[in-house]
């Protein structure tokens, strides 16, 4: 048709500075969230309800795709209803987009995404707001979730509770185990480390660790950027733009 062509060059970037992960990263460090990289070295951060990735791609790296995930699972019987609920919340809603997908081991995986291009560079305040808005908003979205599916987010919950206190044994265990090797008074042994052998290591290094902090969605303690979401709520958003609309 013509309209808004690309002639494949490299697009100006003017005053701006083009998009980097590491400046993705120093957003993250200015909000104070923790982060991590999977095992194919992508930058992923986990809150209380879901875990978020974050994509550049493009042709010269300048759009940033924010994947979230409900960190919940359904049955695939589900995923009727499980559309429907992503329906819903799209057409209520501006931000996230949300969809659900059957997985390779039937399981309904529940997702919310939020991307934006900025071929023509990006300000540091810029990346700040598309990082709050597609946490806050996804967060809003997941806590609907848990709402709506609650069997399942309980399910979830008490899996994790039982892998926690699996945890906690083995700790105790290793530490007993410890003081009665070398004669130490109870409960001197640091609960940081463990002694393995001659070894000594981390206990992140022996503990099992939970669904979600293995592969692709490490859990992180909740942030500042959650208590922002009454700031970037889409509902009030979509209010506003219909009295600016109206006006």
């Amino acid at each position: 048709m013509g309209f808004f062509e690309n002639d494949g060059a490299a697009p100006p970037t003017g005053s701006l500075a083009p998009l980097s992960q590491e400046r993705i990263i120093a957003a993250l460090e200015r909000e104070g969230i923790s982060y991590t990289f999977d095992s194919n070295d992508d930058l992923a951060v986990g809150l209380e309800h879901g875990g978020f990735f974050f994509f550049i791609g493009g042709q010269f790296n300048e759009y940033l795709r924010i994947l979230g995930r409900w960190y919940a699972f359904l049955p695939t019987d589900m995923l009727g209803e499980a559309i429907q609920a992503c329906n819903e919340w799209n057409t209520q809603t501006i931000w996230p987009k949300t969809y659900a997908v059957a997985n390779d081991v039937n399981e309904v995986v529940i997702l919310s995404e939020h991307s934006v291009d900025y071929e023509h560079g990006v300000s540091d305040l810029q990346i700040t707001q598309h990082l709050a808005c597609a946490i806050t908003t996804s967060m809003q979205f997941f806590e609907y979730l848990n709402e709506s599916f609650p069997d399942e987010w309980a399910a979830y919950q008490a899996q994790i509770e039982a892998q926690e206190l699996a945890v906690a044994e083995a700790q105790a265990v290793a530490e007993a185990e410890v003081e009665a090797r070398y004669n130490l008074d109870p409960g001197s042994v640091n609960s940081a480390t463990v002694v393995h052998g001659d070894q000594t290591a981390p206990d992140s290094l022996v503990q099992p660790r939970a669904p979600h902090q293995t592969g692709i969605l490490p859990q992180a303690e909740p942030t500042s950027a959650q208590s922002a979401s009454a700031e970037h709520s889409p509902k009030r958003d979509n209010k506003d733009r219909a009295q600016e609309e109206d006006a």
